[in-house]
């Protein structure tokens, strides 16, 4: 029997490992034709384009005649009354992660009953997760329970798809061969389809449909019929009653798909997760992968992932015969509107895990509800994945195709024009953001933009959610030397950091700034930068002998430059230092020279923050009545020059001061008093609502709780002290915690 012409030249094809590109190019034929002729589309071409392909694989006379022979039977018509049978395709063997997905839809296709709406489950996602796999098994494995079952590719995004009459042309004839004359009108074609089926069982599998208008002619009204329909978007249109959108696989389920692919000895188990990674848990992608690892007996799953570590490449190394993911996106990506288009490709310059519509919005220059329309769109041809209710993610493929369509559409230069102009809008609105927060507690005059800054709540709530953007936005126009901006900004989150110390960045943005203060040759920038660093050092990363270095250098910085209110600063980030070192002696001297730099420079939050550092000092000394005076001085500067501390300051001093009080009262065998004075601070506490100054209060209170016999409160206070700290990923004083809990008992 003559091999049919779809398979016998796709098998060459693969024989001379050759991509539909490369054959098209060798031989002269379109890729489309050549693509044609192996889906059957075409099953009888000229003789001329057979001869073109044949010279083009340079097949061996007898092959030649063997694909020659193929293309003449493929000619010949079949007789008549004999019709397509549309089976099922071949199922893949090594179908992971669906269980869940299958279970669903086997049931549900099968739970069809005469006189019930029929089922109908729509399984949408992107091209590259695995639909038409995932709906070819779940058929098969109810097929059983159906009289029949039909698979019908609906062409949805192959640039032709299949008028929905054709498509219920070839199910009655498939369904009813004695059915010679299908009506010509399209109601009265899906009239005669429904009732054919009647009380029938049969499960029609509709893939890749381009949208409802493809679909609804076909769904059966009632009856134990069944229809699973796959498509690209998720035809909110249809009344389906299961829906089922496919996301990317887990890590070890793709670790899987690979191990089932790759032979063993090609596959070493950390080349496998590495290569996993790579494949961003896209099912196309890792078959891709694993074929190609498999086909070449000499290669590894190491040295596959070695080709594809470079963004450049990567999406080159996806492709396998017939198989590549750039042509699946591409795909959807020709599907969409111009306007959808241009964003898609400028979202390739971001670099967060996720953003808002905002950040669409500046990229194509429109309104924010605009934009939400476009990444609608975006989100409906999978091309990106609604993250939250506001927020959205590009993978990491899509995203190195978003660039790479940038690069082919706009021109070469056009990702830096268009990241310069994000970073400078990320960067200005972190600035307008963190003024929130400045001692003026405002934003200056009012400037309505993209993003919601109109309270400092939103503010605040912005900084944190974007922090991924403005933060590689500040390292980007550091190495541009954009030095004046990178100060500037550093500058504006210096109040701001305080709240959000745990975050962990800060040492950087203000190693940022110092950098670029040094190049703009400005000292009293560089003193203020060079403290603020010192203080992410000491206070965010617990080096204080690190942050002792800049503290110390500091110092030198604002005597040179006479600025007495830096020198008195970076005398105050000297003491703290020499405090968490164990020398409270030094940070005493240091004291009372910060003390007298504040008063010479009239700075009431400079001397208010030393009486707090000599209370610790005094404290670690033994002097613990020194130490209550010193933050009873504390709070009483707070209580007679309200109006010359920002709010956020005055808060966390007169928590942190009482706190201190607290403990050392309980070390004097004042547990009344103690407890007393805690009472006292919990207005602020509640007031400040910051997580940690929470937790650190909670903390000394439960000691006055104790103190005074009430046990059973103070280890409700610890308890919820780990919890706090567990939340904020401070391990150490939530174990620090557990032990004083530990102690109670």
């Amino acid at each position: 029997m003559t091999e049919a012409l779809g398979p016998l030249l796709r098998r060459f094809r693969h024989e001379a490992d050759l991509t539909l590109e490369r054959l098209a190019e060798l031989s002269g034929v379109s890729d489309r034709t050549i693509s044609d002729i192996e889906r059957g589309a075409s099953q009888g071409p000229q003789r001329r384009t057979v001869d073109l392909v044949a010279d083009g694989l340079g097949l061996a006379p007898a092959d030649r005649a063997a694909l020659l022979a193929a293309a003449r039977a493929g000619r010949h018509r079949p007789p008549a009354g004999v019709v397509a049978p549309l089976p099922l395709p071949r199922a893949v063997a090594d179908l992971v992660g669906r269980d869940a997905e299958l279970s669903a839809i086997g049931a549900h296709v099968a739970s069809g009953a005469d006189g019930a709406p029929s089922p109908l489950v729509v399984l949408s996602g992107p091209a590259v997760l695995g639909k038409t796999s995932l709906a070819v098994r779940a058929a098969g494995d109810v097929r059983d329970r159906f009289d029949a079952v039909r698979f019908i590719d609906l062409g949805g995004f192959g640039g032709r798809p299949l008028d929905p009459l054709v498509v219920l042309r070839r199910l009655i004839q498939a369904c009813e061969p004695a059915v010679r004359s299908v009506p010509p009108g399209l109601d009265d074609a899906a009239a005669l389809w429904r009732s054919l089926l009647g009380d029938r069982r049969v499960l029609v599998v509709l893939d890749d449909a381009a949208g409802e208008e493809q679909v609804r002619p076909v769904l059966p009204a009632t009856g134990p019929s069944a229809v699973i329909v796959t498509a690209r978007r998720p035809l909110a249109g249809l009344d389906a009653s299961l829906r089922v959108e496919l996301d990317r696989l887990a890590h070890d389920d793709a670790v899987t798909l690979l191990r089932r692919i790759i032979p063993a000895a090609q596959a070493p188990e950390a080349d496998l997760h590495r290569l996993a990674d790579l494949c961003d848990g896209c099912p196309l992608a890792l078959r891709i992968a694993g074929n190609r690892v498999a086909s070449h007996r000499a290669w590894t799953a190491g040295r596959l992932a070695d080709r594809l570590a470079s963004e450049d490449h990567r999406l080159d190394g996806f492709r396998a015969g017939d198989l590549e993911l750039r042509k699946a996106f591409a795909m959807s990506y020709d599907q969409l509107s111009d306007a959808a288009r241009t964003l898609f490709r400028r979202l390739g310059v971001l670099t967060g895990p996720t953003f808002t519509a905002e950040l669409g919005a500046v990229l194509v220059g429109s309104g924010r509800h605009a934009a939400v329309d476009l990444l609608d769109e975006l989100v409906d041809l999978g091309l990106l994945e609604a993250a939250t209710h506001d927020r959205y993610h590009l993978h990491d493929l899509l995203r190195i195709f978003a660039r790479d369509r940038l690069r082919q559409d706009e021109g070469p230069h056009a990702q830096a024009g268009h990241a310069e102009r994000l970073r400078h809008w990320i960067l200005a609105t972190t600035v307008d953001a963190g003024l929130w927060f400045e001692p003026a507690h405002g934003r200056g005059p009012d400037q309505p933009g993209l993003a919601d800054l109109s309270t400092r709540e939103a503010a605040g709530a912005w900084l944190h959610d974007e922090a991924d953007h403005w933060f590689h936005a500040l390292r980007a126009a550091a190495a541009n030397k954009d030095d004046a901006l990178v100060v500037r900004v550093a500058e504006s989150l210096h109040w701001f950091s305080d709240l959000w110390a745990q975050w962990g960045q800060w040492h950087e943005v203000y190693a940022l700034a110092v950098q670029g203060a040094e190049r703009l040759a400005d000292d009293d920038l560089l003193a203020t930068q060079l403290g603020y660093l010192s203080w992410a050092e000491l206070y965010t990363r617990d080096d204080p002998a690190r942050g002792l270095e800049h503290a110390h250098r500091a110092r030198d910085v604002a005597r040179r430059a006479g600025n007495r209110a830096q020198e008195g600063w970076a005398l105050y980030y000297t003491g703290w230092c020499e405090l968490l070192l164990g020398f409270p002696g030094d940070v005493v001297r240091d004291a009372e020279d910060a003390r007298r730099c504040f008063a010479d420079a009239d700075d009431a939050a400079g001397l208010l923050q030393t009486h707090r550092m000599l209370a610790e000092a005094f404290t670690l000394l033994g002097r613990r009545a020194d130490a209550i005076g010193a933050d009873r001085a504390a709070i009483d500067l707070l209580e007679r020059q309200p109006d010359r501390f920002p709010r956020d300051i005055a808060l966390t001093t007169r928590v942190a001061a009482a706190s201190a009080i607290v403990k050392n009262l309980v070390e004097l065998g004042d547990g009344a008093g103690a407890l007393a004075t805690a009472d006292a601070a919990a207005p602020a506490v509640d007031e400040l609502d910051v997580p940690a100054h929470r937790a650190m209060y909670l903390r000394v209170r439960a000691l006055a709780l104790a103190a005074t016999g009430r046990r059973a409160e103070a280890a409700a206070a610890l308890g919820r002290v780990v919890e706090i700290r567990e939340a904020l990923g401070d391990r150490r004083r939530a174990d620090a915690a557990r032990e004083q809990l530990a102690g109670l008992s």
